[in-house]
């Protein structure tokens, strides 16, 4: 069987080096593995960013999957990146071969920093909240948790806040749970240590899911890469 390009869509405040020790697995030497920063994150942080920021990047996601054969394509996407993977999946012109989703936002209760972005009174409340956010993950003996925190650092709170808006909105509506029951392309969940107890285990039905011992949320990919390519693999 011919390679596939394994497209992978990063979490909230994260870029695309959150994916980059999957790039030293088997994965990556059998198939054509590429992570992307979203508008506002990594090397877009000067980017403008839209009031629906997820549906904008889904759309400039699915014009790079089209010219890569859609059918060549397994959309990897981590948190945020979930929600992107399944509506950039649903714009695709013609059915791509698969989307894995790392704790990927699929229902209400994935919604955590978002929700307290989403749901902030101003400007200044949204910043807190970032600023936190970084002080806090700085403090982690997590080398993967700190790397976010430096990512983080360099993404606005302007940007945050209108992503975590439309996430909140995407997770609360149900849509995003059952586009990915609906949609055909093969599927697979991974889920870590932090989400053994999470209800959206309950409501996976008939959807492949993976358990990646050692995971942690924020790192997940960083915290255990070869179990993480192994489950991609998976939808092969």
């Amino acid at each position: 069987m011919p390679g596939k390009t394994i497209v992978c869509i990063h979490g909230l405040g994260a870029s695309r080096a959150s994916f980059s020790a999957l790039m030293q697995t088997a994965l990556a030497q059998k198939h054509h593995v590429v992570a992307v920063d979203l508008p506002g994150f990594g090397d877009h942080c000067a980017a403008d960013v839209p009031d629906n920021p997820i549906t904008n990047a889904a759309e400039i996601l699915a014009h790079e999957v089209e010219k890569r054969g859609s059918r060549n394509v397994i959309l990897v996407g981590h948190s945020l990146g979930g929600a992107v993977a399944l509506l950039t999946a649903s714009r695709v012109k013609g059915q791509i071969w698969g989307v894995a989703s790392v704790e990927g936002n699929l229902v209400a209760e994935d919604c955590g920093m978002s929700r307290r972005l989403a749901t902030a009174g101003s400007a200044a409340d949204s910043e807190a909240i970032r600023t936190h956010a970084i002080h806090e993950a700085e403090r982690s003996e997590n080398a993967g948790v700190r790397d976010w925190a430096r990512d983080l650092s360099k993404v606005s709170s302007d940007t945050l806040s209108k992503y975590s808006k439309q996430l909140v909105e995407l997770s609360d509506s149900g849509e995003l749970l059952r586009q990915f029951h609906a949609d055909k392309y093969r599927k697979i969940y991974l889920y870590g240590d932090e989400y053994v107890s999470h209800p959206v285990l309950r409501r996976l039905d008939s959807i492949k899911v993976e358990y990646v011992a050692g995971a942690g949320h924020i790192n997940f990919i960083g915290d255990a890469p070869q179990a993480c390519a192994l489950a991609v693999s998976k939808l092969l």
